[in-house]
């Protein structure tokens, strides 16, 4: 029995590991070919004689003094019609000083078309977005972190994907701070080709919170407990037939780093919304949408599940080690091992091969969303947000360049 549990263990893991991104790659490569030879356009600038969508673009903001300024900066300089463009950032219960920061810099950017709401007492980012989101009268809207920079272009690039009427959401990529560590940085180049993949297939599973666009019309309210709205809000717009676009020309840069700890307590909160996602939008595997399903299933929805895989993995390797067996014990020395280097690379991660800390930074991911997974199933949503609350240190100096 253990054997059996092992092995289709061991099935899932390679599957969600290497089999199921070499199969993406090669679906989305035939697609990509396909689209050369068919010279299909991407997305085109709005015709002179359409109307210019109008953008709220909206900024939670709790206790983000240190990231603020660059921010207002940032949105005064992005290329978009000003008129149509207004900036909205919601100032949640912030206990700093953010909302000094950002009033002084607003009177220096006069450019910067911005309503400041001040929400007391601290809401979170989902009460955020249930209280502003019905109040704002745009064709679009667009969220953003404080702590993200944006390429000048990120607005426009993003509006012009809306000529298609059938699209209903646009996100961007994601770019990490300069000194990220080496684990974080090859974790994320990983999913930002997942992500590509997926989006040619069918559709991006979920959005890069740091900034992304959907039709105001297709608003719903979020659950009061949802954690990951960054995936919530846009499947569900995909969910109902409406098209998904990743644009990896649309760049939100992070301004702050994490350290290993900050970093491990935010995976947590991930994981939590991970499993929370999965079980609430398990209609995206429905069959009757072949490639959505395939995207959702292999991807995100079976990652909810591998810290409970690796769990059950590992309890069949010590049971098959106790009963003798030179090759399992064996095997459960190897699985050992691997653990003490993951502690190794998580304490040094840059005195060991990269190698070493990518491997690192996946195991730590799947630890995390295992006791986020956990206090999700304990009844304790409300709590990860609470465990990731450790601050990030800002990594650049206050320069107001925007990034290109």
């Amino acid at each position: 029995m253990e054997v059996a549990i092992l092995a289709c263990c061991a099935a899932l893991l390679l599957y969600h590991h290497v089999g199921y991104p070499v199969l993406l790659r090669l679906l989305a490569s035939r697609i990509e070919r396909r689209r050369r030879l068919s010279s299909e356009p991407g997305a085109r600038p709005f015709h002179p004689a359409v109307p210019i969508p109008s953008v709220a673009l909206l900024i939670p903001a709790y206790n983000e003094g240190r990231v603020i300024r660059r921010k207002i900066i940032n949105c005064a300089e992005l290329d978009y019609p000003p008129e149509k463009l207004t900036v909205v950032i919601a100032l949640d219960g912030c206990k700093d000083d953010t909302e000094t920061v950002l009033r002084n810099t607003l009177a220096q950017y006069p450019s910067c078309n911005a309503r400041v709401v001040v929400i007391e007492p601290n809401i979170g980012k989902i009460g955020v977005l249930n209280q502003l989101v019905p109040e704002i009268q745009t064709d679009l809207v667009a969220l953003s972190d404080a702590s993200a920079l944006l390429n000048s272009d990120a607005v426009g690039r993003a509006v012009a994907h809306f000529n298609d009427p059938h699209v209903g959401v646009v996100c961007g990529t994601y770019s990490l701070p300069e000194d990220a560590s080496p684990g974080e940085r090859a974790y994320w180049d990983y999913q930002i080709r997942i992500k590509s993949d997926e989006a040619l297939i069918a559709a991006p599973m979920g959005a890069h919170g740091a900034f992304y666009v959907f039709r105001r019309a297709f608003w719903t309210p979020l659950e009061p407990d949802t954690i990951n709205d960054d995936f919530v809000l846009p499947m569900r717009i995909i969910s109902q037939g409406w098209k998904g676009i990743y644009d990896r020309q649309i760049v939100a840069t992070e301004l702050e780093a994490t350290n290993s700890r900050q970093d491990f307590r935010r995976r947590i909160r991930i994981g939590a919304g991970n499993l929370q996602q999965a079980l609430r939008l398990w209609r995206l595997a429905s069959p009757m949408n072949s490639g959505l399903a395939f995207v959702f299933v292999s991807g995100k929805g079976l990652r909810s599940f591998v810290p409970f895989i690796l769990a059950l993995a590992f309890a069949a390797s010590v049971s098959l080690a106790l009963s003798g067996g030179l090759v399992w014990q064996l095997l459960l020395a190897a699985e050992l091992a691997a653990g003490a280097l993951v502690f190794a690379a998580a304490i040094l991660p840059r005195r060991l091969p990269g190698i070493c800390n990518s491997f690192s930074y996946l195991v730590q991911g799947h630890v995390a969303s295992g006791f986020g997974a956990l206090l999700l199933l304990s009844g304790h949503a409300k709590d990860v947000w609470q465990v990731s609350k450790a601050r990030r240190s800002p990594v650049h100096p206050p320069s107001e360049k925007t990034p290109r």
